[in-house]
């Protein structure tokens, strides 16, 4: 879409993005025909999709800021430009809404991940000792150390000495990353996935990486082929 107006060519330019951009992000663009004193048209400029609602004349429109007072437009000096929904036609609904839930996903997943590596979000493991020789003491020392490891610089060697201990006499039981195992990379990738196919764009478009994969499937290929032509 090309907006021209009156302006210089990079008013022109910026007129065209922020009307883009609002289509995109709310399904919903709105441009404001101003005319001079003489009635005849003299510039299109977009008004904020944000913060325009619609009058119960459908031709009426207003444009609110919470604290401001509310200013309406001349009747009929708005064209709308709106994602069709199938339960209404008075605003427009942009397409991206069925891919929040992935979106979620991927924030949960890294938000996940994150807590994991500041070593809070996990459980830990579970210290296993069988050898008959350790007495309370040793046992006391032992959960001192480990509270201690705990926290920042929390990558510390434990020293632990059984004269006759065998193999299986301490085992430890990483409870933490067995709850960690929630395959991160294939999260991401697929929530990415969902992204790029809700958005109808090639991830080369978009800066992705391009999978053997998706390379594989024929009906994404010729989607592609289509889009970049």
């Amino acid at each position: 879409m090309t907006l021209r107006c009156s302006c210089s060519c990079s008013c022109s330019c910026s007129c065209s993005c922020s009307l883009a951009l609002d289509y995109l992000v709310f399904g919903n663009a709105y441009l404001e025909r101003q005319e001079n004193r003489l009635g005849q048209p003299l510039k299109l400029v977009p008004a904020l999709a944000k913060d325009v609602r619609r009058g119960k004349a459908l031709d009426n429109y207003f444009f609110v800021q919470p604290g401001q007072v509310d200013h309406e437009f001349t009747p009929g000096s708005i064209g709308h430009l709106l994602e069709p929904d199938i339960n209404q036609e008075i605003y427009g609904l942009p397409e991206y809404l069925s891919a929040l839930n992935v979106a979620w996903l991927d924030n949960a997943a890294t938000l996940f991940r994150r807590r994991y590596y500041k070593n809070g979000g996990h459980a830990g493991f579970i210290l296993y000792l069988s050898a008959p020789a350790h007495n309370e003491a040793d046992i006391e020392a032992l959960q001192e150390a480990l509270a201690d490891s705990r926290g920042p610089g929390n990558f510390r060697n434990l020293l632990m000495y059984l004269p006759n201990g065998k193999p299986d006499s301490v085992k430890v039981i990483p409870i933490g990353e067995v709850a960690a195992k929630d395959n991160f990379s294939d999260i991401k990738s697929v929530s990415r996935d969902d992204q790029l196919a809700v958005h109808r764009v090639p991830p080369a478009l978009m800066g992705g990486r391009v999978t053997p994969e998706v390379l594989a499937m024929p009906s994404k290929r010729r989607r592609y082929s289509t889009a970049t032509r």
